[in-house]
């Protein structure tokens, strides 16, 4: 890719997606294997540099949100209290039945879903799945501002009523990037998902 050009979001997600699917590779082997994806297009090694550091610098700035949760963490991350107790029943839960850890974020979001997922099962899987896709969108545009790639599927299940591709149409043309991009976010949280299954199970 020519110096000076505008590397598009596009690159961007395949950059992040290859480094954090291969977290021990040098960013030259990572810029070595988007250009076999891309048929030669990557940016520059330079280039491909910075937008992983630019990728660990945002894994860096909420890393307690990551890290197992306990009551502790409400001093900095405050959930209402009458979510707690169902909150702790998903602690255990992924503790026990799922034989994973229980994070922070993974917490705040059984706090914002227990109202509607009645299932401990269902209620702690969607919520370990929304957090992996607010961790993949924080990492990846350095934001989480969108959630429809998991709304949609989310509202399904729990109506029963399935979503007409016109509107789905719609709510990817009126939302922003991840919706417009989501095969490479549900990559992403699927990767963080089987990093927890494959590295932080409980011995």
């Amino acid at each position: 890719m020519a110096k000076g050009l505008i590397i598009s979001l596009h690159m961007k997600e395949k950059i992040s997606f290859v480094h954090l699917t291969n977290p021990g590779w040098t960013a030259k082997q990572v810029w070595n294997r988007v250009n076999e994806l891309t048929g030669g297009s990557a940016p520059g090694l330079s280039a491909t540099q910075k937008i992983i550091q630019n990728i660990k610098k945002q894994r860096s700035k909420s890393p307690s949100k990551d890290q197992p949760w306990s009551l502790a963490a409400l001093n900095q991350f405050p959930i209402p209290a009458d979510a707690i107790p169902t909150v702790l029943r998903a602690w255990i839960y992924a503790l026990d039945e799922m034989n994973q850890l229980f994070t922070t974020r993974e917490a705040i979001w059984v706090s914002r879903l227990y109202s509607c997922i009645f299932s401990l099962a269902d209620l702690t899987i969607q919520a370990k799945r929304y957090a992996a896709l607010e961790q993949a969108s924080e990492i990846i545009f350095g934001t989480f501002s969108d959630s429809s790639v998991f709304d949609i599927s989310l509202y399904e299940s729990l109506t029963g009523n399935i979503i007409n591709p016109e509107t789905k149409a719609k709510m990817v043309d009126l939302k922003g990037t991840v919706s417009g991009h989501e095969n490479y976010i549900k990559e992403l949280v699927q990767v963080i998902l089987n990093s927890q299954n494959n590295e932080d199970k409980i011995i």
